[in-house]
């Protein structure tokens, strides 16, 4: 991680055994080579993985344990040089979930860029599983990952420049993993939630404000938007800053076939599983742990601390969130924080609703 003027680039006796920046190789005896102190507490997990984890554990092996074990320094994924959209956004993705793991094992087909197998193993063996493994991944994986998708995306700079994570998640499902639609509209492919005065749902009141299951059943009226597909996947929803009305979402979806005029209407039940957040151009995410009704919520930060503003590191961490689980969990506790101003809510509580950027949902039962 720090330069040493000792070091190498991998090279012993003219002979190179790995590879590494320059100055950052070393070679020691193995009876002077012990557990780095700020991993102590893996001890809890398997043992620590190598350059790549070859193999998936189960995730209820992670979310099962003990959430003492699941919070402190030196925890997640490690960030490095504006990589916080990319971290907050895979930590939030994959570390309690696996919605998304279909994209981890989707075999290479003709449509695919050549560099799929690449990205896709970079991702699974160098971060996912690793994250699950032992809950930490260098920043040096997430740095290859950025390298990878910089060298085919059309939008330039992933891997040193500020991005926001719906250009990291357009990357990843649109031009290189080219994940399945999780929702399928007849005659759109995207559309934007406005809060309009004059749009309508079967639940909105005209005196309150309008919860986020409200505005995306009233926009979709005022669009004429009717889904033809619905994937057995989580869904990604893109929603303001403001969420103090944010809840388990329910949503009746109107299924339109291509074919033929008749519609058919189900209830599919969303469950909020993550957030994004932003500060200060600094994403951070909240996720839940787990996935019962009282699974608790964790706070991480790819950057929580640095050791040394030279040649240091930033320190990732994770925190248990107490009051955020309250919310979700209590409609009481919410009914009570209506009417409260922001300034005066906890700092926990101030991050999750204020600076919410993207909130992820998944499927509550089979659809």
């Amino acid at each position: 991680e720090v330069e040493c003027l000792a070091a190498t680039d991998g090279r012993f006796m003219d002979k190179q055994l790995f590879t590494c920046a320059p100055k950052k190789g070393y070679f020691t005896k193995l009876s002077r080579v012990k557990l780095d102190d700020r991993f102590a507490h893996f001890s809890s997990f398997s043992t620590l993985s190598s350059e790549f984890s070859e193999s998936d554990e189960s995730l209820d092996e992670l979310i099962n344990v003990a959430v003492d074990y699941v919070a402190g320094r030196n925890l997640g994924i490690q960030g490095h040089h504006n990589s916080c959209y990319l971290d907050a956004s895979l930590f939030a993705m994959f570390t309690f979930n696996d919605c998304f793991d279909c994209m981890l094992y989707r075999s290479k087909n003709v449509n695919d860029i050549n560099s799929y197998d690449e990205i896709q193993r970079t991702l699974r063996d160098g971060i996912v599983h690793p994250l699950r493994l032992n809950l930490y991944v260098r920043a040096d994986k997430v740095v290859r990952l950025r390298q990878l998708i910089s060298d085919v995306s059309r939008n330039y700079g992933f891997l040193n420049e500020e991005k926001d994570p719906e250009e990291f998640l357009h990357c990843l499902f649109k031009e290189t993993l080219k994940l399945t639609p999780l929702l399928q509209f007849k005659s759109a492919q995207f559309f934007l939630l406005v809060d309009d005065p004059s749009m309508t749902s079967s639940q909105m009141s005209p005196t309150s404000t309008p919860t986020l299951a409200q505005l995306l059943e009233a926009s979709m009226q005022k669009f004429n938007l009717k889904f033809t597909k619905v994937s057995n996947a989580p869904s990604d929803v893109y929603v303001s800053p403001s969420m103090k009305n944010i809840s388990p979402l329910s949503l009746n979806l109107i299924q339109s076939s291509t074919d033929t005029i008749c519609n058919t209407s189900k209830d599919y039940t969303l469950e909020l599983f993550a957030v994004v957040c932003i500060k200060t151009s600094h994403y951070v995410s909240f996720t839940k742990c787990g996935y019962k009704q009282d699974s608790p919520w964790l706070f991480f930060d790819s950057m929580s601390d640095r050791i040394d503003s030279g040649h240091g590191y930033n320190i990732p961490g994770i925190q248990i969130c107490e009051e955020v689980t309250e919310f979700l969990m209590n409609e009481s506790f919410r009914n009570r924080l209506e009417s409260t101003p922001d300034e005066s809510l906890s700092e926990e509580l101030k991050r999750f609703l204020c600076d919410g950027y993207i909130c992820f949902y998944r499927s509550q039962k089979p659809i």
